[in-house]
């Protein structure tokens, strides 16, 4: 019984070590010369907007496949991805692309008391969206559907499941001061692996985070 209590105490260290690893030190990827296959968050209120204005300057063959996330309530954003998928790929049946609807954690102005059952269900749904595309990349700008899909990433990667999933979060060009409530979660809580501003001024209270000028 000792043996065995000895046995789980040194398996939690080395969960605890893990886990402090991840958050702290954080260690870029090498980088790849082969696809990396990237999970992108679509999230209404602009969003997705945003981010497929920043997908326009990517390489589209580098970061390939790509996966698509969006909360089941929002019915536009699967329509856009899709149509800026067409016009990348100069084809009515875009390849390498794929669609998946998660529940919504929490509505805007929800209590959040009441947004626990549905924010576990969402972290539910995306750990097997996670855990089915194995994304390199995880790309989110502000949505609160990105919470539940960074924690299930995290997850998998604390269990070495997925341990070369990196998660960049770029907060969007109208936060001049301050933080969302998905980046403050995200950047408190050391969940992304890199932080991108698009206003220096955002460095005075949040001063992990990289400064990387207008991105689209």
């Amino acid at each position: 019984m000792n043996k065995l209590c000895f046995f789980c105490l040194l398996l939690l260290l080395a969960f605890l070590i893990r886990f402090l690893f991840i958050l702290f030190v954080k260690k870029p990827p090498h980088p790849s010369k082969i696809p990396i296959k990237t999970l992108v968050v679509l999230g209404s209120g602009g969003h997705t907007a945003e981010i497929l204005r920043l997908l326009d300057h990517f390489d589209k063959k580098h970061y390939f496949p790509r996966v698509y996330v969006k909360a089941e309530t929002d019915v536009m954003s699967g329509e856009k991805a899709l149509k800026k998928e067409e016009e990348w790929q100069k084809t009515e049946s875009p390849m390498g692309i794929s669609f998946w609807k998660i529940p919504r954690s929490r509505e805007v102005g929800q209590p959040f008391l009441t947004a626990i059952w549905p924010t576990l269900l969402a972290i539910f749904h995306s750990a097997f969206v996670v855990l089915k595309e194995k994304p390199k990349l995880i790309l989110v700008n502000g949505p609160g559907t990105c919470i539940p899909v960074c924690a299930a990433a995290l997850l998998f990667r604390l269990l070495f499941i997925l341990p070369e999933t990196r998660i960049v979060y770029v907060e969007s060009v109208a936060r001049t001061h301050r933080f969302s409530l998905s980046a403050k979660l995200l950047y408190r809580f050391r969940m992304a692996d890199l932080v991108l501003v698009q206003w220096e001024e955002l460095l005075k209270n949040y001063p992990r985070a990289v400064y990387a000028g207008r991105l689209y």
